[in-house]
């Protein structure tokens, strides 16, 4: 029996995408809690996927007249599941909203233009905080009021757990932040065809959407992607420069949570760094920014038995620290609000100070360029280079019936989607034969008569790329192939991901795009299956006018969802019958979920079951628990169990250099074999450590006790190089890393070493010295491969290319390893806290001695202050102006160095340094 209840909003997700109104939603919900679809409410309901190729499902949010008993009779649970007849999964109803939820779709979706995500604050709910108090929770700003006003705005709400009363958790800002990151990535708002972004803030919520903005601009680039489509915020009572906290403290006291409290201190060192570090980042990106302050003092909870609000009433949070000392400078960017700390979110219908906040969201709309693609991603909008109109002179008008193939195909493709499989090592002479020629593996009768997948597995640096790339492109793949059902050839498409490479290079976007491409390209007559899709998109129907449909056709962007219905009327085609096999290199790459990229795998196959193509496909990755759990006991190999006699042979023929070593070592290679278990770079990097300690004259049972002693992890094996790096060279160590990982092409030795020099001088004129020391200039090709070696322990490799000595990174997860957090710290120590410098900013450095054009300096110094968050300024006013100026200086009266810097900053868009 249903009871009536205080008004509660509800969230129900899972809703099957055939759902389309809110009727039928609540008909279905009333199956599952037993009770009338009259006396359920639904107040919204918006589409979600979980992936650019996953059927998407809805999510709804709502509310009852009467309390289901089956909500009644677990009051304590904030969710539940119900198995409805006739829906694919169990519907879950929630009262929590943790995670993202949508409030609303676009329609049509071509005019979604803006995504804003509301983040509630420390203790809030995430849908409850944004609403009045009381009354009958009909009404929410955020869903009602925004999408009346700006209809082409979808908002999103994210939740996340920071009760005060949790006694076991021990979560931290920076935490709470990686979460949101996550999530946002997990939910596409970094994808390459996302819409830009607004982020609304309460709170909590604001600092932990400027640590997430700080995180942002330290990672790779699907995060600097998702930074970059932040256009704005508005920020309600955040506490910027600390909020009084002794009414928290008594809450928290003696919990593991006390931390996070803690850090909301007014003076907090955190905080402080934290907000130096964000308005950089804020200059730097663009943004812009609303500040809102409470001007009511709130009454203050106490711990009573449980938590009651009957404290005194405080200021929470002061209008300083809520504009970021902004208030009294920047008027335009700061509002008050008279209500209290809660209360300045909770906006009722009609409400004035609303009207104010959703002219601030306008401006941010306003501000914002043409929606651009991801910037610094090595991506750029797909718009066509047509060829010119055709005669007007002839007066013939040329009509089309359907989209010519060739601008489908270049609208699609991007070359650097096929930079990684370029880029990727080929294999040494005679190695991976056995792919084809060990019975065994299976490989080449699946390739001739077999169907489904085949996985290729593999720890890091075993091999799988290499040997990807080599059945790939090797013409016995295709023979092989030919005998599949002794029909037209195969059609065979490849996708190579990238984890360090742009945010197309690692997506499920990425790989959909370049297939279809490929597909296209072996079968052009597949294109007219794409013009109902077309149509849709450009709203015209065929036949139109050439020049018309060139027009409209430069505005077309391919959205993931586009992509994805492209390749599914590809797959469920019926006109004629088409064999595909697609190679798939590095699924651990993928910037997701493994379970999406697993799924999408299997999805493929099910696809294809609906027409008259057969799919099968071959796929190399890690064996991460996501693979193994779907593809363990189906057909393929772990290549480290089958390249004993590649390391072998290696292992010999490196150590044959030198017979003095060879004579020590030659006994040691089968238990370096045993103890690489597969994984060739591991092998290499045992292999120079010992033949290092054999040419130093360490004994047979010196050389054992070394081999036991070495990490089998990759990543803990970079550690243990580091850590034996010498004191003295840790510094070095980091430089050279630093500049190599942040280069964006191999470096001559040479100028390596310069920048070297240069990186820990505090002024040009120190700078300048360091470079003109004899020991610099004289390059010294021996004495470079030893202080590299020595400092480094293998992680860089000299090369020699066209006669050229270049320095590079002995192996690409050598990068992911530089790149993580906890590089500057593992090898620097407790020096890491003082060092604000990387790799760009020792570039800059040098550049600035060696005079080099501004247009060339201001990318290395703007990545500088990007990633570090720091301005250049006090190097900057070491500088000579000639090297500043813009122009020739010749003629032209004594200009004072600020004027230089100024100028310059301003050219590079060096907003830090303009700040100060």
């Amino acid at each position: 029996m249903a009871t009536h209840h205080k008004p509660l909003v509800y969230r129900l997700r899972r809703i099957p995408g055939y759902i389309d109104n809110e009727v039928a939603a609540a008909q279905l919900l009333s199956r599952a809690v037993h009770l009338p679809s009259s006396e359920i409410k639904i107040c919204s309901l918006a589409t979600v996927a979980t992936s650019s190729w996953s059927m998407p499902t809805k999510v709804a949010t709502l509310m009852f007249d009467s309390i289901p008993q089956i909500i009644q009779n677990h009051r304590r649970k904030h969710q539940w599941e119900f198995n409805v007849s006739g829906c694919p999964e169990s519907l879950i109803l929630d009262s929590h909203f943790y995670g993202m939820t949508p409030l609303y779709d676009i329609l049509p979706p071509h005019e979604h233009e803006f995504n804003c995500i509301a983040i509630s604050g420390l203790a809030s709910h995430p849908f409850g905080s944004w609403q009045p108090k009381g009354g009958s929770k009909t009404f929410m700003w955020l869903r009602d009021a925004l999408s009346r006003q700006y209809p082409t705005v979808r908002v999103w709400l994210y939740g996340y757990d920071t009760s005060l009363d949790d006694k076991t958790s021990f979560q931290s800002i920076p935490d709470l932040a990686a979460s949101l990151i996550d999530h946002l990535k997990a939910n596409d708002f970094a994808s390459p065809s996302a819409p830009p972004m607004i982020l609304v803030a309460h709170s909590l919520g604001g600092i932990v959407l400027k640590q997430a903005i700080t995180r942002l601009a330290l990672c790779g680039e699907r995060e600097l992607h998702a930074l970059d489509l932040i256009k704005g915020a508005v920020l309600f009572g955040v506490p910027n420069l600390g909020m009084e906290q002794s009414h928290l403290l008594a809450l928290v006291d003696q919990q593991p949570n006390q931390v996070l409290i803690n850090d909301l201190a007014i003076g907090s060192p955190y905080l402080y760094h934290l907000n130096g570090q964000f308005m950089g980042h804020l200059l730097n990106q663009k943004m812009k920014v609303f500040w809102g302050y409470e001007t009511r003092k709130s009454i203050t909870a106490v711990v009573n038995g449980n938590i009651q609000r009957s404290g005194t009433y405080e200021i929470l949070v002061s209008r300083e620290s809520a504009t970021s000392n902004q208030v009294n400078e920047y008027d335009s960017t700061t509002f008050p609000i008279n209500e209290d700390h809660s209360n300045m979110v909770k906006f009722v219908e009609d409400d004035p100070v609303c009207k104010v906040v959703l002219d601030k969201i306008g401006e941010i709309m306003k501000a914002r360029p043409n929606r651009p693609g991801p910037s610094g991603s090595g991506y750029t909008p797909l718009r066509l280079n047509l060829p010119a109109p055709i005669d007007l002179q002839s007066r013939k008008k040329v009509m089309l019936s359907f989209a010519p193939v060739d601008l489908i195909v270049s609208s699609l493709d991007v070359p650097e989607l096929h930079r990684r499989f370029e880029d990727i090592e080929k294999r040494s002479r005679y190695t991976f034969e056995w792919i084809y020629e060990n019975d065994e593996l299976e490989f080449s009768s699946w390739l001739r008569f077999g169907k489904g997948i085949y996985w290729i597995s593999g720890k890091p640096g075993s091999g799988k790329s290499t040997l990807m790339k080599f059945i790939f492109d090797d013409p016995r793949t295709r023979d092989l192939l030919k005998h599949w059902r002794d029909e037209n050839d195969p059609i065979i498409a490849g996708f190579f991901f990238h984890h360090r490479g742009s945010v197309l290079q690692k997506s499920l976007e990425g790989l959909i795009r370049s297939i279809v491409a490929q597909i296209l390209r072996q079968r052009p007559a597949l294109a007219n299956l794409l013009t109902p899709l077309i149509e849709a998109s450009l709203g015209k129907k065929f036949p139109l006018e050439k020049e018309e449909f060139e027009e409209i056709f430069k505005k077309l962007v391919w959205t993931q969802q586009s992509l994805s219905n492209a390749l599914r009327l590809i797959l469920r085609q019926k006109l004629v019958n088409l064999d595909m096999c697609f190679f798939f290199d590095a699924l651990d790459e993928y910037d997701g979920s493994p379970e999406i990229i697993r799924d999408f795998l299997t999805e493929l196959l099910d696809e294809s079951k609906a027409g008259e193509t057969t799919v099968k496909i071959c796929f190399s990755s890690r064996p991460w628990e996501a693979f193994t759990q779907r593809f363990h006991g189906g057909l393929g190999f772990p290549i480290h169990e089958y390249t004993t006699t590649d390391i072998k042979e290696y292992c010999y023929q490196t150590i044959s250099q030198d017979s003095t070593v060879a004579n020590v070592l030659k006994d040691m290679v089968p238990d370096i074999i045993e103890t690489a278990q597969g994984v060739f770079l591991w092998a290499r990097l045992a292999l120079s450590d010992l033949f290092d300690a054999a040419v130093s004259g360490k004994d047979m049972f010196e050389l054992k006790r070394r081999l036991r002693e070495l990490p089998p992890d990759l990543h803990k094996y970079y550690e243990d190089i580091l850590k034996r790096c010498p004191t003295a060279l840790k510094e070095k160590a980091y430089a050279l890393l630093e500049i190599v990982t942040r280069s964006f092409e191999i470096l001559p030795v040479y100028q390596v070493l310069l920048i070297l020099a240069c990186s820990y001088q505090p002024t040009w004129q120190a700078c300048r010295r360091a470079v003109k020391s004899g020991h610099i200039t004289e390059f010294n090709l021996y004495a470079a491969r030893k202080l590299v070696n020595s400092a480094c322990g293998g992680l860089l490799e000299i090369t020699e290319n066209k006669r050229e000595f270049r320095i590079q990174l002995m192996h690409q997860t050598v990068r992911e390893f530089v790149l993580s957090p906890k590089f500057k710290t593992l090898i620097l120590g407790n020096l890491a806290k003082y060092q604000h410098e990387n790799g760009h900013s020792f570039f800059v450095k040098l550049m600035f001695v060696f005079r080099l054009p501004p247009s060339n300096t201001v990318f290395q110094e703007s990545n500088a202050e990007l990633t570090t968050g720091k301005s250049q300024l006090e190097f900057l006013e070491s500088v000579p102006p000639v090297c500043l100026a813009l122009d020739n200086l010749e003629g032209i009266p004594n200009i004072p160095l600020h004027d230089f810097i100024f100028n310059f900053a301003m050219y590079g868009g060096l907003h830090l340094c303009i700040k100060d």
